[in-house]
């Protein structure tokens, strides 16, 4: 890297807009979302790295002023998740509680499921009139800010054109209830009964056609004891009691298709993960994976320094010399003159910097030192 040019006319480069010296010290410590102090350029889509050029009040010492510039590389970390239901697409087994449904003899692997395979199970009514669901009992409803994300696939045809999905407690609240209409997707109803202010965050549901008349349905809350699905004969079960799924008499012929059933850890749904005896772990690839930004300080400058000497890099990476010393050209070798003092009227200003071909590197910057004595010099690095 050439040696810093000094000039009181501002040079011409090919800059990256940066920013001014109000801009605050950035933090060191990795984080998983674009860091939002100081200085910020982002080199692109194919290099989603970050600069950052930062004005110090301390670099090498407690009363230097200098630049310090901060790399932030994206690291991007697989996800691994679980789906924590067992027996997830075997309907009829006792791992799944049932009240007023039916999964037997024919019903069991009735339907094609989402994934072309004969696995899917009719669920249908029984009983008078009384609700009807089949779900999962966790035992406890768990801590108030864990959040989990319930899925499941559902297909209407067998006479129920609803389906109702239940995150809850006590049968009279608190819980959360999307039911959704199995011919068009859409959500008719989302019930919230917060009983106690249970739901520290408020619930999110989605629904996604995934073909052949099966929808992906979720919900996202904090931790529930029971997570329950049922056929539903009104696009508005009525609220308040039995989880608001309802009440109505019972149609032997008459349910739902469910299949792939999952309980996860987050807030998103991870592609169907089937399970049998136990639960299973993968890695969520078809996915952005997690982002963390990880910060390499590229290097500092301490722009104070006695008469007759030189800044000299203070931090290097990998061997890669981030500042050079600096030279004077044209200009009387008088070092007050490009040396500001440390004091109120001191503004120091970044200006521009270039970075290499594939936006890997630092290759110069510039900033601006000026006081109420000298005035403004730019000075290239």
């Amino acid at each position: 890297m050439a040696n810093a040019i000094i000039s009181t006319a501002q040079p011409s480069l090919q800059r990256l807009a940066l920013a001014s010296a109000s801009a605050s010290y950035p933090t060191t410590a990795a984080t998983s979302t674009k860091p939002t102090t100081g200085v910020l350029y982002d080199l692109g889509t194919n290099y989603p790295s970050l600069l950052r050029a930062v004005p110090v009040s301390s670099v090498n010492n407690a009363t230097s002023v200098g630049m310090r510039f901060v790399g932030w590389n994206p690291v991007y970390i697989p996800i691994e998740y679980t789906n924590l239901l067992t027996q997830s697409q075997t309907l009829d087994n006792a791992a799944w509680i049932k009240s007023n449904i039916a999964v037997t003899g024919g019903s069991i692997d009735a339907v094609t499921a989402p994934d072309g395979t004969l696995t899917a199970d009719n669920a249908l009514e029984t009983g008078a009139t009384v609700n009807h669901y089949i779900g999962r009992d966790t035992g406890s409803p768990g801590a108030a800010t864990t959040i989990r994300t319930l899925s499941v696939y559902a297909k209407g045809g067998l006479g129920r054109d609803h389906v109702s999905i239940c995150a809850g407690n006590a049968a009279g609240g608190p819980y959360y209830t999307v039911t959704v209409n199995l011919n068009t997707g859409a959500v008719t109803q989302a019930d919230l009964v917060n009983t106690g202010t249970w739901f520290t965050t408020t619930p999110t549901n989605s629904v996604t056609s995934v073909g052949n008349g099966w929808y992906r349905i979720t919900i996202t809350s904090r931790l529930t004891q029971y997570y329950l699905i049922s056929p539903s004969n009104t696009a508005t079960p009525t609220s308040g009691a039995n989880w608001g799924l309802g009440s109505y008499a019972s149609d032997a012929a008459k349910g739902v298709s469910l299949w792939g059933g999952q309980l996860e850890f987050g807030s998103t749904a991870s592609p169907y993960l089937a399970t049998t005896t136990a639960t299973v772990t993968a890695t969520n690839t078809t996915v952005s994976p997690e982002r963390v930004w990880i910060p390499t300080i590229l290097g500092e400058f301490d722009l104070t320094y006695s008469t007759g000497t030189v800044p000299s890099v203070l931090v290097n990476n990998n061997n890669y010399y981030l500042f050079s010393t600096m030279s004077q050209v044209g200009i009387s070798p008088d070092a007050s003159m490009y040396r500001p003092s440390v004091s109120t009227a001191t503004r120091t200003e970044i200006a521009s910097c270039m970075v290499d071909s594939v936006g890997s590197q630092l290759v110069q910057a510039q900033f601006k030192a000026s006081t109420g004595s000298m005035g403004a010099y730019w000075y290239t690095i």
